[in-house]
C-alpha cells in the first residue's frame, strides 16, 4: 500500500501529476527488475521506495531516460 504523506510531499515538490506518475512508475519498474534501491531508508512497496528517492533527489526523470537508453 502506499503512503499518503509521501504522495502528498511528491505532488508539492512536483506539480505536474503526469510527470509524476510517469517518473515513479518507471522508477518502480526499474526496482522490479532488480535496481539497487537509493534510499536510505527502507520502505514496504516498490511505490513507497521510488516516493522516497523521488523525494530525496536521488533519481531525475533524465536519469531514467538514460537508462533505457543503455538498455
Amino acid at each position: 500500500m502506499f503512503r499518503f504523506d509521501l504522495i502528498s510531499q511528491a505532488i508539492q515538490k512536483e506539480p505536474n501529476k503526469f510527470l509524476l506518475v510517469h517518473l515513479i512508475a518507471k522508477r518502480m519498474h526499474q526496482l522490479a527488475d532488480g535496481a539497487t534501491p537509493l534510499s536510505s531508508s527502507t520502505q514496504s512497496s516498490k511505490v513507497n521506495t521510488a516516493l522516497q528517492e523521488f523525494l530525496e533527489d536521488k533519481v531525475e526523470l533524465k536519469d531514467l531516460s538514460l537508462s533505457d537508453e543503455q538498455d
